[in-house]
């Protein structure tokens, strides 16, 4: 939490506001930080980054490394929600990934409080049309406006550590 008290990584722009436009004098409504092992070196001793490079070679192969953490402060239990989204349509459709995304509870994700919803199967779909929410480019977001059931959606609450 200190990272997000601190405003660690802000100035170079790894620290933003995930839903709203940055304003240093405000702040954050949904505060994120890319990368943070880059300002927490230790989070790399972790049993966390141990078991997830385990679960990525397992799935990927040996050659499998972590890379692209992304920390999300979300307030609960009244935070801005987080738009439909695939995270493959963050990724340039030029290149071929061979990755996958691990998320890790640090709190109880609840279905009160907003715990992550999935669509079955939607893994093997192609990327969906996306879009700035509000059609705001200046947002960080991305959400998903291509046709997809809503109602299919299964709520995945986790305990901390989940």
């Amino acid at each position: 939490l200190d990272l997000f008290a601190n405003k660690t990584g802000y100035n170079e722009g790894a620290q933003y506001d995930f839903v709203s436009r940055d304003d240093p004098s405000k702040p954050a409504k949904f505060p994120s930080l890319h990368d943070p092992r880059h300002y927490a070196p230790g989070l790399l001793k972790t049993t966390y980054h141990e078991r997830t490079l385990d679960l990525a070679r397992q799935l990927l192969g040996e050659e499998a490394a972590l890379y692209g953490e992304h920390a999300l402060l979300k307030p609960g239990p009244f935070g801005p929600e987080t738009p439909w989204h695939q995270d493959e349509a963050f990724r340039s459709p030029d290149f071929v990934y061979n990755e996958l995304s691990i998320w890790l509870a640090l709190q109880p994700a609840t279905v009160e409080n907003g715990c992550m919803q999935f669509i079955p199967g939607s893994n093997k779909w192609d990327v969906l049309e996306h879009r700035s929410p509000g059609g705001d480019k200046t947002l960080h977001p991305l959400e998903c406006c291509g046709d997809f059931r809503r109602d299919q959606a299964v709520a995945e609450p986790l305990d901390p550590g989940g």
